[in-house]
């Protein structure tokens, strides 16, 4: 199947008058599309801000909207080698802020494209908030977008408003309002709003409780890959609060985050894999796999990790390389 890379040089982001210039791009070069996103049939953008030095050079790349399956890499490969006629200010080169967008496009299949624009301006949006340095006015730019995309029935922006509403942030409190887009977005099969009401259900915290309603709901946003869901209920299973002890259900849920490459989730799956009565070899060293990822994020698994390792055979220790590298979905 033929593909197409196509590489938008958005915005250079900065006040340009009479004295200044915005930089000018001199060499662009195309990334690659991986195997992995073309067997899966992956499309969309990626977006990056970056900095254009006044060397010309790009600097300080921060990835804002990704896409998965080693695009976002090559994208950003690619970006590195890009070269520019810097910026200049009364004459004098600069450095200036800039964003671009990198669509990776399969030929002959159907693409949304009105549905990936959404995608990626609310990552856009939602970065420009969640940044502490963001100028006042791009923070009211990035509040008045995503606000425009609940609007649009956009879930990941319901869900957002539908919080701020709840909490009172950014705007007037209105706790039942905001239940009701949060609930709207769990409809749309958002896993992070259906996480959230399954949570309030639970808790009787805004709606009524119901503990096997909650639990229900609590499942199901597992399912649509809600991270906090599927956390919480395998520390449910592994204890046996609000519901009957079940390591093997705990193990099952452990594994659906560590696999999103959450390291808590890793350092638990690991640990409750040594703990099993079954010490097989394969399944040791994929608990070792596991906590040698969790050590990468969380310091208290590099112990344990480094303990299980030690008077591994040079095979064993290629398998679990092997393992750490098909573990996580990218």
């Amino acid at each position: 199947m033929g593909y197409r890379v196509a590489v938008v040089w958005l915005v250079a982001m900065g006040v340009f008058g009479q004295e200044t210039k915005a930089p000018q791009l001199k060499r662009k070069v195309e990334p690659q599309y991986t195997q992995e996103a073309r067997e899966n049939g992956v499309q969309g953008s990626v977006l990056f801000r970056f900095v254009v030095g006044a060397n010309g050079k790009v600097t300080e790349i921060e990835l804002i909207s990704p896409l998965g399956y080693g695009l976002d890499e090559q994208a950003k490969k690619a970006l590195e080698q890009w070269e520019f006629e810097p910026g200049r200010k009364d004459g004098m080169a600069v450095e200036v802020d800039a964003t671009v967008e990198v669509n990776f496009r399969l030929m002959g299949r159907a693409y949304d494209a009105a549905s990936e624009r959404r995608r990626s301006d609310f990552n856009a949006a939602w970065a420009t908030m969640q940044k502490d340095d963001s100028k006042p006015e791009m923070r009211v730019t990035a509040q008045k977008k995503i606000e425009e995309l609940s609007q649009q029935k956009y879930a990941p922006a319901m869900y957002v408003v539908g919080m701020w509403r709840v909490a009172g942030e950014n705007g007037p409190k209105d706790e039942a309002g905001g239940l009701e887009l949060i609930q709207r977005a769990g409809q749309k099969q958002y896993g992070p709003a259906a996480y959230q009401i399954a949570l309030r259900r639970m808790r009787g915290a805004g709606l009524p409780q119901d503990r096997t309603k909650g639990l229900e709901e609590m499942e199901r946003a597992a399912m649509l890959g809600s991270v906090q869901a599927q956390f919480y209920l395998a520390g449910l299973y592994e204890l046996g609060t609000a519901a009957a002890r079940d390591l093997a259900l705990a193990q099952r849920y452990y594994r659906m985050c560590a696999g999103q490459g959450v390291g808590r989730c890793q350092h638990k799956l690991g640990t409750l894999m040594l703990g099993n009565e079954d010490r097989r070899e394969h399944l040791r060293l994929q608990a070792i796999a596991w906590l040698e990822l969790a050590a990468e994020q969380e310091s208290a698994a590099a112990e344990l990790a480094r303990k299980e390792a030690a008077g591994l055979s040079e095979k064993q220790i290629a398998a679990v390389k092997r393992l750490k590298g098909q573990l996580v979905r990218k």
